[in-house]
């Protein structure tokens, strides 16, 4: 997310930009009469304005900031110190913010407010309405519920995602981060840390240059706030997993095997973690699972940047995947939903009635019952698979 953080004292602020920086969000830390022209150039999701005191100019540049033309939406936080007086802050909410933080606070819990902003920005517009003229009966069994208030809005053309939904601005993330010169080596990245922990030459080759695998170890790398995971996943056969465990371990088991797999998936995803971070890029890793090894031969479809190679060790072969997607929910229209799917919210149709409750975990009859009653440019928000 896109931030500029504003302020009277601009190296008082820096901290607070580099919490947030390492939260894998993009900040400019500007003076405050700077403010509107840095709106206007950096065109941020979100605005912070510092205001120690009441007065100083504080609410003309909220307006000024407000009344910007050709800026898109975004929200506006003041980070207001404890004196501030109520009269300030109802005038500063008159102006235009749409919160207030009252300091003291540090780095951390700033980074953490930031991130339940982003939650809020990334919540689709809703629109108004109808009341319906006939009672319905929902697809998942439920009652029918009348909404007297708002329900989701065709947001786009059928099968296509919300021009701004979140799923497009975590698509934007994902090109971002596998252009990135730690995913275009990663490969590399890899071998250079099998090389050098193992003590022994290490060769790429393709897919089809190792056995096909018995045993499979796989491990997570996650970025909250873009919504990414990447995934590395080791396979081996039986015969290279023992080898390469009695190599590391000096001795034989079964358990030392799920070990070697489970040591070198976390050699692994730290070698990529650490080059992703020197390029500003905060993710955290997770812990390997034990997974099959089809999973290694056949990894799920939706990763959408992936790539699958050998790695000859001496006298042992392993097969590596590694693979990146967006965990953002999906806006489908009906032709797109399958069954197996999660509905993220509750289904409304074009009259205001549920049709299915948010959470629901879509039967193959829901979803043709689904294209039946809603129309073609209806959305149906699902969750990330």
């Amino acid at each position: 997310m896109r931030i500029v953080l504003a302020g009277g004292t601009t190296p008082e602020l820096e901290p607070y930009a580099a919490t947030l920086e390492q939260a894998g969000h993009a900040v400019k830390v500007v003076a405050d009469v700077s403010l509107p022209n840095a709106c206007v150039g950096e065109k941020p999701h979100l605005v912070l304005l510092e205001v120690t005191r009441d007065g100083g100019g504080a609410i003309e540049i909220i307006r000024r900031v407000r009344d910007l033309a050709g800026v898109p939406p975004f929200l506006f936080y003041l980070l207001g110190g404890s004196e501030l007086s109520q009269g300030f802050l109802r005038d500063a909410y008159d102006a235009g913010i749409d919160g207030d933080l009252r300091q003291p606070f540090g780095p951390e819990f700033l980074a953490s407010r930031v991130n339940a902003a982003t939650r809020v920005a990334r919540r689709p517009e809703q629109a108004p309405i109808a009341k319906p003229a006939s009672p319905a009966r929902p697809v998942n069994g439920a009652a029918p519920k009348l909404v007297g208030g708002a329900a989701p809005a065709a947001i786009a053309a059928a099968g296509a995602t919300a021009p701004d939904s979140p799923m497009n601005e975590s698509e934007g993330h994902l090109t971002t981060a596998t252009q990135s010169q730690t995913w275009r080596n990663a490969s590399k990245l890899i071998q250079d840390m099998g090389s050098k922990f193992l003590a022994l030459p290490v060769t790429l080759g393709a897919e089809a240059a190792a056995p096909i695998p018995s045993l499979g170890c796989a491990i997570s790398l996650s970025h909250a706030a873009h919504q990414l995971e990447a995934r590395i996943a080791i396979g081996a056969d039986s015969r290279s997993a023992r080898r390469l465990a009695v190599h590391m371990f000096g001795d034989e088991g079964d358990d030392l095997v799920g070990d070697m797999l489970n040591e070198l998936a976390n050699l692994f995803m730290g070698a990529v973690k650490t080059s992703f971070s020197a390029e500003s890029f905060a993710f955290t890793g997770g812990l390997p699972d034990t997974i099959s090894a089809d999973y290694v031969l056949r990894p799920s479809a939706t990763y959408k940047r992936q790539e699958t190679f050998s790695m000859a060790i001496a006298d042992s072969r392993l097969l590596v995947y590694i693979g990146m997607r967006s965990k953002a929910n999906l806006f489908l229209a009906s032709s797109g939903l399958r069954e197996g799917m999660v509905v993220a919210k509750d289904v409304f149709n074009a009259r205001g009635l549920m049709l299915v409750n948010g959470g629901t975990r879509l039967s193959l009859n829901m979803v043709e019952k689904l294209r039946s009653l809603l129309t073609p440019k209806h959305l149906v928000e699902v969750t990330a698979p």
